[in-house]
């Protein structure tokens, strides 16, 4: 019978993959940073060797799938499932490593220092920015002074109609006043009126009554003849 490798290769793939994935770490960090010419040829070169890594991967990895065969060797269902999974974690690893350093690098370098010409020119430019800017907010201020003058002549308006209003209030309660004194004193004369015809009522007999009543019947009878005639 055939010796199993599966052990030793195993071992092997593993060790392997544990390696590209920290190369795959330092490849990243010189992906995604500004990179000067010689950090662009370390890119490139870890590139290549995270590639050659990953082909030898594949070859143990094909070698592994030919162990888990139950035809060479005397393995249980047990130990070719176990297999299978490790071949399919290995290489859903291998792939993702792949994937990475195949998909489009970043285009990122070092900016060249620029020359004193081009700096003067940026300052320039920095300079008419921020006239511009402050211009604009010269603007915004003007327009919210404007904005808070109109706001203040309004309130200035209200202010002038509460105490136009204040006023004819004061005038009205004094006429009001007025009024009331004059019902008041009104009404005290009406009440002596009134107790003065019951005092009046109260003093006089019977017999002068009827005499009154009498004599307002004859005149009344008179002109009622007169009117007729």
């Amino acid at each position: 019978m055939n010796q199993d490798p599966f052990d030793s290769v195993k071992e092997s793939v593993t060790i392997a993959i544990d390696r590209a994935q920290e190369s795959l770490a330092t490849w990243k960090v010189l992906n995604q940073k500004m990179r000067t010419a010689q950090e662009e040829k370390k890119l490139n070169e870890l590139t290549e060797t995270i590639k050659t890594d990953l082909e030898y991967i594949f070859e143990d990895l094909g070698d592994l799938e030919d162990a888990a065969s139950p035809e060479r060797f005397a393995l249980t269902q047990l130990d070719i499932d176990q297999r299978h999974a490790f071949i399919r974690q290995k290489k859903k690893e291998a792939k993702d490593v792949g994937n990475v350093v195949t998909q489009k690098r970043s285009s990122a370098k070092l900016t060249p220092r620029p020359s004193p010409n081009q700096a003067l020119r940026d300052n320039d430019h920095t300079t008419v920015d921020f006239d511009s800017e402050h211009q604009q907010q010269q603007l915004m201020i003007s327009q919210q002074d404007e904005h808070l003058d109109s706001v203040l002549g309004t309130v200035r308006n209200l202010q002038g109609i509460a105490s136009t209003m204040n006023n004819e209030l004061g005038e009205q309660s004094i006429m009001l006043d007025e009024v009331t004194g004059m019902v008041d004193n009104t009404m005290s004369k009406l009440e002596l009126a009134k107790r003065k015809v019951n005092k009046f009522l109260t003093d006089k007999s019977s017999s002068s009554i009827r005499t009154i009543v009498i004599l307002f019947v004859v005149v009344l009878v008179l002109l009622l003849l007169i009117i007729w005639t």
